[in-house]
């Protein structure tokens, strides 16, 4: 209780002055326009001066805040971020409305300007302080870290964090029952996922630096895993002595699951022989010995074959689309086509899931597609799952409570696969699709909405007729908990091929998809 005080009061504190200060000022301006469009002028750039107060104190406070969760021992203060902004850039519009009904003096011009400096100089001093106090809470950090003992790490460049590449992986690699962190290189992805259920207890720090990279380096850890492809992956990399390890979050022919920059990782863990087979179809030459055969371990509680259905209870299709992608390579979204597909499931009596991916809800365009969905779902009486509802839900339990999919060239269409039920891809042209992405082969192809009839029928039938072009995708021989063991086992080795920083395409290795 007091903790929720500590931070809704002073929230609510600064909320309050800085829509104070925007209020009396719109009522000065109002009513002092008769004073002449000059001194209106001032007063906007008086305004302007306050409102810039936010983003920058905002920046200044954030950037040396030291970020560490989950160590036993370490108690951090929390920097302030939001509402020390609100009450200085509310104290400066007071400020501008004052001087508007004073009498217009210059003097009270340089003095609030002078006012506007010292408040700006004292924001620069507590960053100074701040970033003093940094380096000497750093040793607590790295001593409660070393009496942690991780044996691994898992690192991610995202600056909000990728939790949904993370936590796919959290439930195979906490079975091993050995300790472990994670690092971030951003607070605020360190924030973000400190709010996750799923990480909860996990040691989680954010190095803003390489030269912080150095300190959360434990004698105990042995490997790295990594879970996308942004470009500071090579910063960790560069620690030669550890194992350097690529999961990637998903198995799929967009680009990012076949890119050369892989190359310079250790070992990559694959599903199966397929996606090895990718790297070469796509002139991507690595060495046999760097891949392991894992499968998924995330598709163990996956049913395989029909799933048992009430007397009168609908057919249930999974519409689980990816998101409208970085580039035009990974621009394979089927959500804006999407409406006229549904309204035909719907048509012919079906239950939908709506599962859009996780980062459709960071563009506008993406929202209002989604919502676009969940409007026709909701116009439609029945049991149907809007994506709110589905993005919160176990990816396994909503393959289990499916009868067919529909998806796009994406990790989900390689991991359904793995419950033989029939799978759908929308698709504008045939040309080229299937020898570009063949994973398509295992789905059918759906060039207009009535040809969701035939999918419907499949799954009523509760086979998928494309199902003999699903081997390859997932080895059930594979072991992924073996495969780590042995990492942490083995004395790390020199990786065969390493990439230059120099040479990296920071804008095509993002790993959003």
């Amino acid at each position: 209780m007091r903790g929720a005080l500590r931070t809704v009061l002073p929230l609510t504190a600064g909320t309050l002055v800085l829509g104070a200060g925007a209020g009396v000022l719109a009522a000065s301006l109002a009513l002092q326009g008769s004073a002449g469009l000059g001194w209106v002028l001032l007063g906007g750039v008086g305004t302007a001066l306050s409102i810039v107060l936010v983003p920058i104190t905002h920046r200044v406070l954030a950037v040396h805040h030291v970020t560490a969760y989950g160590l036993p021992g370490v108690k951090l203060p929390t920097a302030p971020q939001v509402w020390v902004p609100s009450v200085l850039a509310g104290a400066s519009l007071l400020g501008t409305a004052a001087i508007l009904n004073a009498g217009w003096s210059v003097l009270w011009w340089i003095l609030w300007l002078a006012a506007i400096g010292a408040a700006m100089a004292g924001v620069a001093g507590y960053a100074f302080w701040l970033a003093r106090q940094r380096r000497g809470r750093w040793p607590s950090v790295q001593q409660a870290l070393d009496n942690h003992g991780p044996q691994f790490l898992i690192y991610t460049g995202r600056k909000d964090g990728g939790a949904y590449q993370i936590e796919q992986w959290l439930g195979p690699l906490k079975d091993l029952q050995v300790p472990f962190a994670v690092i971030t290189r951003h607070n605020e992805a360190a924030d973000s996922l400190h709010k996750r259920p799923a990480l909860a207890g996990i040691p989680l720090i954010a190095c803003l630096n390489t030269a912080e990279l150095d300190k959360v380096i434990a004698p105990t850890v042995r490997a790295v895993f990594y879970v996308n492809s942004v470009a500071s992956n090579i910063n960790m990399v560069s620690y030669r002595n550890l194992t350097h390890v690529y999961l990637g979050h998903g198995d799929s022919d967009k680009e990012i699951s076949a890119h050369p920059v892989h190359a310079m990782y250790d070992k990559i863990f694959v599903a199966g022989q397929a996606a090895i087979e990718r790297y070469h179809a796509n002139n991507v030459l690595i060495p046999e010995e760097k891949f392991a055969i894992v499968g998924r371990p995330q598709l163990r509680g996956a049913e395989q074959g029909p799933r048992t259905r009430g007397p009168n209870e609908p057919i249930t299709v999974l519409y689980a689309p990816t998101w409208l992608g970085y580039n035009d390579a990974s621009t394979l979204s089927s959500l804006a086509q999407a409406g006229p597909y549904i309204e035909r499931l719907l048509a012919v009596g079906a239950r939908i899931i709506f599962r859009p991916h996780p980062f459709s809800s960071k563009s506008p365009e993406e929202r209002r597609l989604v919502a676009g969905v969940d409007e026709l779902l909701i116009r439609h009486p029945g049991p149907h799952m809007v994506s709110m509802d589905a993005r919160a839900a176990d990816l396994m339990r909503l393959f289990n409570d499916s009868d067919a999919l529909i998806t796009d060239v994406s990790s989900v269409l390689v991991d359904y696969t793995v419950t033989d039920k029939p799978i759908g891809v929308i698709v504008q042209t045939d040309e080229g699709q299937v020898e570009r992405y063949p994973s398509l082969r295992a789905a059918q192809l759906l060039h207009s909405p009535t040809d969701a009839d035939d999918l419907v029928r499949c799954a009523q039938l509760g086979r998928n007729p494309r199902s003999e072009h699903a081997a390859g995708y997932h080895d059930p021989s594979g072991t992924f908990e073996t495969a780590v063991r042995e990492v942490l086992a083995a004395d790390a080795t020199p990786a065969l091929a390493t990439v230059p920083a120099s040479t990296v395409d920071t804008e095509a290795i993002t790993s959003e998809g």
